[in-house]
């Protein structure tokens, strides 16, 4: 590489040329900071070996730049070669801007008034006067259906259906048959929690069913945006909806995922058309399961949505010590920063279910009762050949085939249906286990023995005939719309009829006792000898008193526990039958207190900085729901239509006729009245939410990222049935968002090329 006896080339000369073509934005920084670089090396070339190699270098990049340029000027043409193009593509145009030229089809200009032309060439034009440019321009589908007229303008233009959607800038855009196709099936993979990948399939398969669809082989991108689209259009209707409610309930609950994140579900209650509406609304990962934590993602996400968390009257959540807590717990925190008219609850359901487990670990027997269906459970689900021998046997006992199920204690009265599967087929459990108990299997032998007893026959029934009371119970807790005057009939009658079960036998205890045959001293059932002693009849009656005595004092003592005396003065005041009942100084006192808790302008507290930079508090004043003054003068009206022409309605539809009819003259308990419907006592929402996430994150879908799960979810929760879905407002949002080029979906996918360069040999 030497080059003794040559004189150098002028370097610093062609350095000016490197520096130009580093520099063609000609911004003053790059300048700057690359004469340097490059002074500093032509200063330090003073050997020829380095000499040549910067040379070199520089004789690269200036071919290079020359290159670059004569590529990027396309914008010169000759008017010969232009009119030469402009005989064989008669649309061909071109216009001079600011000193460059630029070339547009003059069809797809003239269509752009009426259609929704995405390419530049019926717009502003291209400045890249290439054959190649034009040529393909001339076989894209778009410029194509405008030659061949197939791109419709109305719905008579043309055998596609189509429609004319406006746009908030007041501009127009065709909806095509294509799109509705291709929306609806996209939506109704998601409605039915499908994987994305079915999505071609299923347009694929309508294509062999006849039905015409341009749309192919999309990647998940576009589907990903669609499916986005959809979720958006849901979420706004809900979030339009409470922003025009001037209250509304919050519900949370958090769970972990199949992938153990934590998430916290936020669910909402609001009024709409004098209906209350319970209805998720978001999904949420929690870095942690703090309070703090929760209440600041709470706020963010109505702060996001544009949601005053003011207007929050109610919070429903678990039995959680987080949610709960005193001093620090997540009701308490979002009561004291932001939300002081809120009320918070804990669920009803959560509260029965808890009631049902300490009622069971008060007394021994049943402690060990609830274990041996557990044992019962494992010892048949762990063997299939236990399995098959369990139906075969009940096959040829003629007894339903049923699965011996776990009594989860964290699942709501998930001792109801493991009795159930055991007494509908008892004969044939007592068989199995007497089978595999000759096998010489210890596990058999003992749950043999137990369940062979006359006295567990006999609880086991009885079991069943008490926790078939209490499902209807929770069953009811779990309406959507659960009003807070439903409870207490709900409960006294629950707690009536298990009471009268002391007595006398429910229908399965009558049932199990009709099966059971009496010879002498023995106890048969279906040919098992049951092991009987004559202290078991007694022995079953005080188990029978004890369980349906601490279960009641359980239930009063978990559902009757007040969360505020609020929720008795809303009874005194909007329920008819209460009103009528009770003292006049009684219902009087709870107006005054009504008046005074959501009538009186209160103060919320935010500190905000830290102990190293300092603390700081913020008050701010919360105007009042309510007048207080207005509310204790309207409730003389009030009285009066309650004690005549109201006295035969409920609080449902006392509180409907508050805010339909009586809004302009009662507008203070018109609003008490919307306050009464969005009281949310249950979290059981949550509980749908988490049931959803569970379907559609499961093992086979584990990797499924949180945007996209919340999108789905969103979907599955909140759309109609596929057959009431409009995609009009989805498609609108998805073709606003940015220009669409439907030739570029229309056409097979093919994934984009490697960008990792070639190595040159």
């Amino acid at each position: 590489m030497s080059r003794r006896g040559r004189k150098k080339a002028p370097l610093v000369a062609k350095s000016y040329s490197l520096l130009n073509y580093m520099t063609t934005d000609r911004h003053a920084e790059a300048q700057k900071y690359a004469r340097q670089i490059i002074n500093t090396i032509v200063e330090e070339a003073t050997t020829p070996f380095t000499y040549d190699i910067i040379n070199e270098i520089i004789n690269d990049a200036v071919s290079s730049s020359n290159e670059n340029t004569s590529k990027k000027q396309r914008h010169t043409v000759s008017d010969k070669t232009f009119f030469s193009w402009k005989e064989k593509y008669t649309w061909l145009q071109k216009v001079d801007k600011s000193g460059v030229a630029y070339i547009f089809c003059n069809e797809c200009k003239s269509a752009t008034r009426d259609k929704n032309i995405t390419s530049v060439w019926g717009h502003e034009g291209t400045s890249n006067i290439q054959l190649s440019a034009v040529i393909r321009h001339n076989e894209s589908a778009e410029h194509l259906d405008i030659i061949n007229k197939n791109f419709p303008i109305t719905k008579t233009d043309s055998d596609i259906e189509c429609d004319v959607i406006e746009t908030d800038s007041d501009s127009q855009f065709t909806l095509i048959n294509d799109d509705k196709i291709l929306f609806n099936t996209i939506y109704h993979a998601s409605k039915n929690e499908m994987p994305t990948t079915n999505v071609n399939g299923l347009l694929d398969l309508q294509k062999k069913n006849g039905l015409e669809c341009k749309y192919s082989n999309l990647s998940w991108d576009t589907i990903s945006e669609i499916q986005s689209c959809i979720a958006k259009t849901l979420t706004n209707v809900i979030v339009n909806d409470i922003k025009s409610s001037p209250i509304y309930a919050v519900i949370l609950d958090e769970s972990t995922d199949i992938g153990v994140e934590k998430r916290l579900s936020i669910c909402v209650r609001y009024v709409k058309n004098a209906e209350p509406i319970t209805t998720f609304l978001n999904n949420i990962h929690l870095n942690d399961g703090c309070a703090i934590t929760i209440v600041n993602c709470v706020f963010y996400e109505f702060s996001n949505l544009g949601i005053s968390i003011e207007n929050c009257v109610s919070l429903a959540t678990d039995g959680a010590a987080v949610m709960l807590g005193h001093k620090t717990g997540v009701g308490v925190q979002i009561k004291s920063k932001y939300a002081p008219y809120c009320l918070q609850t804990h669920c009803v359901a959560h509260r029965l279910n808890l009631a049902c487990v300490d009622s069971i670990k008060e007394k021994d027997f049943l402690v060990k009762f609830r274990d041996k269906f557990t044992n019962l459970f494992n010892f048949i689900t762990a063997s299939a050949n236990r399995v098959f021998a369990l139906k075969n046997i009940q096959s040829l006992l003629n007894e339903p085939e049923l699965s011996v199920k776990d009594p989860h204690s964290v699942r709501w009265l998930g001792l109801k249906n493991a009795v159930e599967a055991v007494f509908e087929s008892y004969s044939s459990i007592v068989s199995t286990l007497s089978k595999f108990a000759a096998e010489k299997s210890p596990v058999a032998k003992g749950l043999h023995k137990y369940f062979s007893s006359y006295k567990v026959v006999l609880v086991t029934a009885f079991m069943l005939d008490v926790h078939t009371e209490l499902s209807i119970l929770s069953c009811s807790f779990q309406k959507k719309n659960l009003s807070f005057s439903e409870i207490r009939p709900l409960i006294e009658g629950t707690i009536a009829k298990i009471e009268t079960m002391k007595v006398s036998d429910g229908e399965a205890l009558l049932e199990m006792q009709k099966m059971i045959e009496t010879s002498g001293d023995e106890k048969m059932l279906k040919g098992e000898k049951l092991s009987f002693s004559a202290t078991m009849d007694k022995e079953f009656q005080t188990i029978r008193d004890d369980y349906v005595k601490s279960l009641s004092k359980n239930i009063k003592k978990r559902l009757h526990r007040k969360d505020g005396d609020l929720l008795t003065d809303f009874s005194l005041v909007l329920e008819p039958l209460s009103v009528i009942a009770a003292d006049v100084t009684d219902t009087d006192n709870a107006v005054e207190r009504l008046s005074e808790f959501y009538g009186q302008e209160k103060k919320t507290k935010i500190v905000e900085g830290n102990l190293i930079e300092g603390t700081e508090v913020k008050e701010k004043i919360v105007e009042p729901l309510i007048d207080g003054v207005q509310l204790k003068e309207e409730w003389i009206r009030l009285k009066g239509m309650i004690n005549d022409a109201y006295s035969k309605c409920d609080t449902y539809q006392l509180c409907r006729r508050l805010i339909l009819l009586h809004k302009d003259i009662m507008p203070a308990f018109s609003k008490l009245a919307m306050i009464a419907l969005c009281l949310s006592l249950t979290s059981v929402e949550c509980e749908r939410s988490f049931s959803t996430q569970n379907r559609l994150k499961c093992k086979y879908r584990a990797s499924l990222k949180e945007i996209q799960l919340n999108i789905m979810m969103k979907i599955s929760m909140l759309g109609p049935v596929s057959t009431s879905f409009n995609p009009y407002q989805s498609i609108r949002l998805w073709m606003t968002k940015k220009k669409r080029r439907r030739g570029r979906l229309y056409a097979q996918y093919k994934p984009r090329p490697s960008k990792i360069p070639k190595l040159s040999s």
